[in-house]
């Protein structure tokens, strides 16, 4: 495709676009390095104001868990859980 075709508020839209993703990406880059390495599920129901059944449908969709620890505690990898957000648009600052 010719860029001289298009006209500018066109590539000033494709410019905003693409500076809004990369935005996006760094800022879910930061967390990744901010945030510990798991969340329980407890956490990740408060946190994003999900229902049980919300999560329990995530899982249906993709999600994983990850092993049970000490206690039965439920736990998802921080990666997996922006990762899904991203897949399925639902992830919230």
């Amino acid at each position: 495709m010719d860029i001289s075709l298009l006209n500018q508020e066109a590539i000033d839209k494709l410019i905003d676009f693409v500076f809004e993703k990369v935005d996006e990406e760094l800022k879910q880059r930061q967390i990744l390095l901010t945030e510990p390495k798991f969340i329980s599920q407890k956490k990740l129901i408060d946190e994003y104001d999900l229902a049980y059944n919300t999560l329990a449908k995530y899982e249906e969709l993709g999600l994983k868990r990850s092993e049970p620890i000490e206690g039965g505690k439920i736990f998802y990898e921080t990666a997996d859980v922006i990762e899904f957000f991203r897949k399925y648009k639902k992830y919230r600052d």
